[in-house]
């Protein structure tokens, strides 16, 4: 007789189930923390593509009284509305301004700004809106004499990362009152 034993087939079922269980776990606790983190940079950027606005009222517009008195700069003057989503922590703009020709600049306006970031930016002045208020921005670089259409994209803090939100709709440029 052959006294040879092996593991019973409800003892295997068991085993197989806890080693399926435990790398379930494994994946699960791997996987959840990237997605999270992925959705809420989505989220966020959703809700301040909402809430934070460029708006075409007539204070968006081309100062050409700026560019008569000094030929070498345009001044852009942007005005951008927060609403009162207090979850949107808005961090900077990135104002993306074309020309009469189809020419694209870009200039990141900061929180508390005295300089866009951008190498040929002359000068800016006012600070980005808070939540539930609307302000002006004044934009004046040489590359701004021509301009036609400018759009905004949010750049907010989710966490300790920035992150760059899609486009606004585009305002048509007029001239300042």
């Amino acid at each position: 007789m052959n006294n040879k034993q092996g593991i019973s087939d409800v003892v295997a079922v068991v085993l197989i189930i806890m080693i399926t269980v435990a790398a379930i776990a494994i994946v699960w606790g791997a996987i959840i923390p990237l997605v999270t983190k992925s959705t809420q940079g989505s989220t966020a950027c959703f809700s301040a593509q909402s809430d934070i606005t460029l708006l075409n009222d007539g204070f968006t517009c081309i100062n050409n009284s700026a560019i008569a008195t000094n030929t070498s700069v345009g001044n852009i003057e942007i005005h951008i509305k927060n609403g009162p989503d207090a979850s949107v922590v808005l961090t900077a703009v990135q104002a993306i301004i074309t020309d009469v020709n189809g020419n694209s600049f870009s200039y990141r306006v900061n929180k508390t700004n005295t300089q866009a970031i951008s190498a040929n930016v002359t000068g800016v002045s006012g600070n980005l809106p808070g939540n539930n208020e609307e302000k002006t921005i004044n934009v004046w670089a040489p590359s701004l004499q021509n301009m036609s259409t400018v759009k905004i994209a949010p750049i907010i803090s989710v966490g300790k990362t920035e992150s760059l939100c899609a486009e606004s709709q585009e305002v048509t440029l007029v001239s300042c009152a």
